[in-house]
């Protein structure tokens, strides 16, 4: 028998996963609604263990209807939303605060000030000469290509430590993990790797996309330790197997990618040059 690709899609308003045949066929497919929280104004939340266990019941569901046993299911890929960020404990890895979302405007005050902030204090050896009046604004567009804006992971992980002291101390002690929803998936369903996808690491606002690696500047200046960042890894790269309690089988998990850079089926199975077609927020061809 073919073996058969399980694909996880963990969005802003549902968990999915559909199961793929070795051409790419879709033959089962399993949904289930997850709860936007909203307890304050610019507040965007999820509980992060909704988002685990309706991602879970769907990828128990497809293998269920497939009638598939577990050997069948060659290999396991995520796509998932951006810049989310849930934040759990090492050990127990139970969530020690909600899921902050992509949406979340928090920390729109804090952004804006650190924007205008000098970067001659925080500057590494890459900085190019006669950067010494650039503002944070333009060094952190220069590391990591993107704005400075509360629409990424780094000012809402920053909020987290900066607002639950507690939490502060635990992260100095690398009692903590934080990473991108990507991230909270493995480290379930594997029972404790913690990785995070090139593709999502780009988007925390905390990669330095010249360096490909975490930015000591950045994570220095949002006051970030770095030991509880997961090991970024390429899309195509090994991000463990499964734990056998939830899968009933050592499922590896392969591709793995940001839901708006779909490449994981393309690099699952051999496919012929079809269009891709990524439909989400919006539309994007």
């Amino acid at each position: 028998m073919a073996g058969y690709i399980l694909a996880l899609d963990q969005g802003t308003t549902s968990s999915r996963a559909i199961l793929y045949d070795d051409h790419a066929r879709p033959i089962k497919m399993a949904q289930q609604p997850t709860t936007l929280q909203t307890p304050k104004a610019g507040f965007v939340e999820q509980d992060a263990q909704q988002i685990w266990q309706t991602q879970i019941s769907c990828a128990h569901d497809v293998i269920n209807q497939a009638g598939l046993l577990a050997t069948d299911v060659t290999s396991i890929a995520i796509t998932n939303q951006r810049e989310s960020i849930v934040m759990w404990d090492k050990q127990t890895g139970k969530p020690l605060a909600p899921a902050i979302i992509w949406q979340d405007r928090r920390t729109a005050n804090y952004c804006k000030t650190l924007a205008a902030e000098s970067a001659t204090n925080s500057m590494d050896d890459s900085v190019h000469q006669g950067a010494d009046s650039a503002n944070m604004a333009d060094e952190v567009q220069r590391i990591t290509g993107l704005r400075l804006d509360p629409y990424f992971s780094a000012s809402k992980i920053a909020w987290l430590l900066e607002n639950n002291p507690k939490l502060s101390v635990r992260a100095s002690k690398g009692e903590i993990a934080v990473g991108t929803i990507d991230s909270w998936l493995i480290y379930k369903l594997t029972g404790g790797e913690h990785v995070i996808d090139v593709t999502n690491a780009s988007r925390t606002l905390l990669f330095d996309i010249h360096k490909l690696a975490w930015s000591e500047t950045l994570c220095d200046r949002f006051a970030i330790p770095m030991t509880i960042l997961p090991k970024v890894l390429p899309s195509d790269g090994d991000f463990g197997k499964t734990k056998k309690a939830y899968l009933q089988s050592k499922y590896p998990f392969k591709p793995c990618s940001a839901i708006s850079r779909p490449r994981f089926l393309g690099k699952a199975v051999s496919m012929l040059a079809w269009p891709k077609i990524l439909m989400a927020q919006g539309a994007l061809c």
